[in-house]
């Protein structure tokens, strides 16, 4: 599943390198440690939007391992503010990893073998976040999110900067 991180992490460098050679200014950049069922991390960067300024927009790659399930992805995030402080989310992307069979092999299987399937599958979600000024350019977020994906829900703790 190495290359799964490996692909997470070419992915996240080529966005940076892109947003920095397009952009006036280094765009804003979002990191964050997911818990809830898989436990993981991901980092995103701002896409502008130039007549919402109550709309913040990412792309965000990640990658979350747990006993039973690794996986990684790409999702689109729309953070829609309420107040300078609460927000809704919704995000778009794709999920791939794999997945440990809950069955065993129809033959019998040694106790030692991971049999794993493999999987991709769309990554829909909806939540709610609260955000606290850390100084005047980031920002500390706390996020809880449900919907179609891999880890179903899952609560995140980050930064903006």
């Amino acid at each position: 599943m190495k290359t799964i991180l490996i692909s997470v992490l070419i992915i996240i460098l080529m966005i940076i390198s892109s947003a920095s050679l397009y952009c006036k200014s280094f765009p804003m950049v979002k990191a964050a440690l997911n818990a809830g069922l898989v436990n993981g991390g991901s980092v995103g960067i701002e896409i502008k939007q130039k007549d919402a300024p109550n709309l913040q927009s990412f792309v965000n790659a990640y990658y979350l391992h747990s006993g039973f399930v690794e996986y990684g992805g790409m999702n689109y995030e729309i953070r829609n503010f309420k107040t300078d402080r609460f927000y809704t989310i919704v995000s778009g992307g794709v999920d791939y990893g794999k997945i440990g069979t809950l069955m065993g092999s129809p033959g019998g299987s040694n106790e030692d073998d991971n049999e794993y399937s493999t999987f991709l599958m769309p990554h829909i979600t909806f939540g709610i976040g609260y955000q606290v000024p850390m100084s005047k350019a980031s920002r500390m977020f706390f996020e809880w999110d449900i919907g179609l994906k891999a880890s179903i829900t899952n609560i995140n703790i980050g930064m903006t900067f």
